[in-house]
């Protein structure tokens, strides 16, 4: 156990041997806790454990203080404003999860941070809330609400609970990615499952209970690792699969393979993801990593492959998705970035290379396309970049700028301007428009 002893010393207290003993300044094992000397700024303003082996300082100067016993981990982090104007003694660490904590100012309001338990580098939030009050201390409450003891009494925070709601669908099946596609066709919402059981449940959104679980071919089968679900034709839905294309009636739940209905490409077998009607009457599908790209005409049903031998050809192999963007282009994504001109009909554009610590990292995550005129992606561990397609520009943003983290998992289209990000235990909200992100919800976001 260590005591901080009167304004600058350090002792150790071993519980077993119950011996107490001061630290010397010069003791290596204990370096990272002793107060920084006058030329460093001075002791310590405040500071915080934050579990059994981590540990948060406010120094007087212009950085955080990360140290990790166990790891033998220190790390400084340039704060956008001097520690010592901002905090004082009274300003104290409160942990809202295992990323995200709050710190009381020195004379009001409160900052919000974002700790990379990674590499231990911790990111501000340039915003301070509850700027005309003085907080004395933050507590946040089993429904994850924050609490502030203010100097005008006690508040609580005000969540919106009907603007997000969590359903809990369980199915008795085997899958390890849970629901990853939905429609909803009138009162009903037909959501796909990565399951070898149950690949399509159809929800009834009135009473938000499950009314069938489709079962293609039987059970323990790649018909039912659904990936992607659109409607091309009335009344049928489409299912890309891990075994092929499959078509379902919404009405009478019959269903079969595409193959057996129109011609299919034999390029068309395996993990499908397929995407919407596009403006000009296509409908865009990818095979996940096995170099093809189609596009199916819906009034004459038929399909154009595009592959590395194909004229055009494909300009790389390891696809995984499509957007489209506000100009009525195609592009597709994967281990690169390809456009393709619907003007002039071939692959234009192919970029290897984006922006960010990880910029050589081809492999995109996920994509989304906004309507004014760019491209907001993830390649692996490297936070959120926009590419600016007019400009030909890629903008990096990170944990400087909102997001809870720099790896992401998932994205909603984007609407209004507003991008929702899924991460590791995270939901965050990231305007598009305004360029900054805020974490909305924290601590439940699971797939079943």
């Amino acid at each position: 156990m260590l005591i901080y002893v009167q304004e600058r010393d350090l002792a150790h207290y071993n519980i077993d041997k119950r011996n107490y003993q001061a630290v010397p300044d010069a003791d290596p094992a204990w370096k990272s806790f002793i107060h920084p000397t006058e030329a460093e700024g001075g002791p310590w303003l405040s500071k915080a454990q934050i579990n059994d082996h981590a540990y948060i300082f406010l120094p007087r100067k212009d950085s955080l203080i990360y140290v990790d016993y166990k790891l033998h981990k220190r790390v400084a982090s340039l704060m956008p404003f001097n520690c010592n104007d901002e905090f004082s003694w009274e300003s104290n660490v409160t942990m809202l999860d295992d990323s995200t904590f709050a710190i009381n100012g020195r004379y009001t309001g409160f900052y919000l941070f974002q700790l990379d338990r990674r590499t231990g580098i911790i990111r501000c939030h340039p915003e301070k809330y509850l700027g005309s009050l003085k907080i004395n201390s933050l507590f946040q409450d089993k429904d994850h609400r924050l609490w502030a003891g203010t100097t005008q009494g006690l508040l609580q925070q005000k969540v919106n609970e009907k603007f997000i709601r969590k359903h809990h669908w369980a199915v008795d099946d085997f899958s390890n990615m849970g629901y990853v596609d939905g429609l909803m066709l009138g009162d009903k919402l037909y959501l796909g499952r990565h399951s070898r059981d149950a690949g399509l449940i159809i929800i009834d959104t009135q009473t938000m209970a499950i009314t069938s679980q489709i079962h293609f071919y039987g059970k323990g089968n790649g018909w039912n690792e659904i990936f992607s679900v659109q409607m091309y034709h009335p009344d049928t839905l489409w299912l890309g699969s891990y075994n092929g294309l499959l078509w379902f009636d919404i009405h009478t739940h019959a269903y079969g393979k595409v193959a057996e209905q129109q011609y299919l490409p034999p390029e068309m077998e395996g993990l499908l993801v397929l995407k919407p009607v596009h403006q000009d009457g296509y409908a865009w599908m990818v095979g996940w990593l096995n170099g093809f790209v189609a596009r199916y005409h819906i009034s004459t049903r038929k399909f154009e492959i595009f592959t590395a031998e194909t004229k055009p050809a494909l300009p790389f192999n390891e696809v995984k998705d499509i957007v489209y963007d506000a100009f009525g282009d195609i592009w597709v994504s994967g281990h690169s970035l390809a456009r393709w001109n619907t003007r002039e009909n071939y692959f234009d554009t192919l970029i290897t290379v984006y922006a960010g610590i990880q910029k050589f990292n081809d492999d995109i995550v996920v994509i989304a396309a906004d309507a004014s005129g760019s491209l907001w992606l993830h390649n692996a561990e490297n936070g959120l970049l926009e590419y600016r397609i007019k400009a030909r520009q890629f903008v990096s943003y990170g944990m400087k700028d909102g997001l809870p983290s720099d790896v992401l998992r998932c994205f909603s289209p984007i609407v209004d301007g507003i991008l929702w990000i899924g991460s590791h235990n995270h939901l965050t909200r990231f305007d598009t428009v305004q360029k900054n992100g805020r974490v909305w919800i924290s601590g439940w976001l699971t797939a079943t």
